[in-house]
């Protein structure tokens, strides 16, 4: 076999891939766990994961309030793949549509996908918000402090400790299963 050849079977890159989970109905760690064995089953490479946080709902008030968590891994899927798939996900574990912001039985969003900048109508990574939610920097200081965010620029240390000095900061707090 020729070195030619051999070029079709290279692997494609993989980038770490990071991916916030929230959910604010019903048993809200149970929701959470059964997203990241889905998940894990589909994407096993390089696993991490934060420690679940509690925050108030954003959005429509009257909401329960959310556990939070990111969790990272590598793939070398595309972005538009592994959106569908977290769609996929959710619609198994039965999520319902419901109002823009309304409560959820899981949540799955994509966060980073390796360094890639991408800005289409379905998708926009990095998320447009991170810079704005604890509930996203919290746990993902956690697992990546000096992460690079290619849209602000900014590492997400730095990315958190600007939002705890801003009037728009809304805690995020480590969550024990005995609240």
């Amino acid at each position: 076999m020729s070195e030619k050849d051999c070029n079709i079977y290279q692997m494609r890159e993989k980038k770490q891939v990071f991916v916030a989970l929230g959910s604010n109905i019903g048993f809200r760690e149970k929701y959470l766990r059964r997203a990241r064995v889905f998940l894990r089953e589909i994407f096993p490479g390089f696993w991490q994961e934060s420690p679940l946080y509690v925050t108030a709902p954003v959005g429509p008030e009257g909401q329960d309030d959310y556990l939070n968590q990111v969790v990272s891994f590598n793939s070398d899927w595309g972005a538009m793949d592994v959106l569908r798939e977290f769609k996929r996900i959710e619609m198994l574990m039965g999520r319902q549509k419901r109002e823009r912001w309304g409560a959820r039985e899981i949540d799955i969003d994509l966060l980073y996908l390796g360094r890639e900048l991408i800005d289409t109508e379905q998708l926009s990574v990095p998320h447009l918000s991170i810079a704005q939610r604890s509930f996203v920097l919290k746990p993902m200081y956690d697992l990546a402090p000096e992460f690079y965010d290619v849209r602000t620029k900014e590492t997400i240390a730095t990315m958190l400790l600007n939002l705890q000095k801003s009037d728009n900061y809304t805690s995020a707090e480590l969550w024990s299963p005995n609240l």
